[in-house]
């Protein structure tokens, strides 16, 4: 399409939905001589609903993407954009933050304000606490149940309720 159409490589790029360096990449080869055709595939341009199906495909992936973040936030939350904030933090590493801020409705600046924002009182103490927990348990071997395990943290200066 670039070498013997001559499309320019912007052009091609946005028609083959692949990146501008990735053809960039290929006629720069092509004109070195080290990219070569096999000898059983025929050159032929890309039709229009070849290009049509490309782009279907992506919104394709692109909405089972949001499905999938709408049907794993049923259960979790009603309204609330604190929730919301932690299901993204949650499932950053599964899907793109921004397709999860687009689709439950609040603003990325919003969320990574949020990511950024310090540990209130309360979630230290909470933190704390749970240390202690774990460490009485462990004193404990898992021996102890609720009742036991709060007498055990209670003599150690801890108070805490079932």
């Amino acid at each position: 399409m670039v070498t013997e159409g001559g499309l320019s490589i912007i052009e091609g790029a946005r028609r083959l939905s692949i990146p501008k360096s990735t053809l960039d990449y290929w006629v720069k080869k092509t004109k070195e001589g080290k990219l070569s055709d096999s000898p059983h595939k025929q050159h032929t341009l890309v039709t229009q609903e070849q290009m049509e199906l490309a782009r279907l495909k992506r919104e394709n992936a692109e909405l089972k993407i949001n499905r999938d973040i709408l049907r794993k936030l049923t259960a979790t939350f009603a309204r609330k954009s604190l929730k919301k904030y932690a299901f993204i933090n949650k499932m950053g590493l599964i899907y793109p933050i921004p397709v999860m801020c687009r689709v439950l409705s609040v603003s990325k600046s919003g969320y990574y304000i949020w990511c950024k924002r310090p540990l209130s009182e309360r979630q230290i103490e909470n933190r704390r606490l749970e240390v202690e927990i774990e460490a009485a348990h462990r004193r404990t071997r898992g021996l102890f149940r609720p009742h036991r395990l709060k007498k055990e943290l209670h003599y150690h200066g801890i108070k805490v309720s079932i």
